[in-house]
């Protein structure tokens, strides 16, 4: 059907049938720019404060705290066996020991 008409009046018809959708996109995009700008400012201070960096710096933190809870846990164990000796040991003297 679009045959029969010529070139002109085809695309005339195009550009009035998508000029209300080119408007209102014009308008979002006049409306979404202060926010676009706001976003690209809070893009470059994330950035700039080095908030990334400093994630990675806090998880290699998390990293070495979670290392030393293991070797606290290991040394509280060794401390226990320590521990439960000397109080064996202890216990063992003084029942030994005689009583006046």
């Amino acid at each position: 059907m679009a045959a029969n008409f010529p070139l002109s009046v085809t695309l005339s018809m195009v550009d009035k049938a998508t000029a209300p959708i080119r408007a209102f996109s014009a308008s979002v995009k006049q409306s979404m720019a202060p926010v676009r700008e706001i976003r690209n400012r809070l893009k470059l201070t994330y950035s700039d404060l080095g908030i990334p960096q400093l994630g990675k710096a806090f998880s290699g933190v998390s990293k070495a705290a979670g290392g030393v809870v293991k070797e606290i846990k290991g040394i509280g164990k060794e401390l226990a066996i320590v521990g439960g000796l000397a109080a064996g040991i202890m216990g063992g003297i003084v029942y030994s020991t005689p009583r006046s």
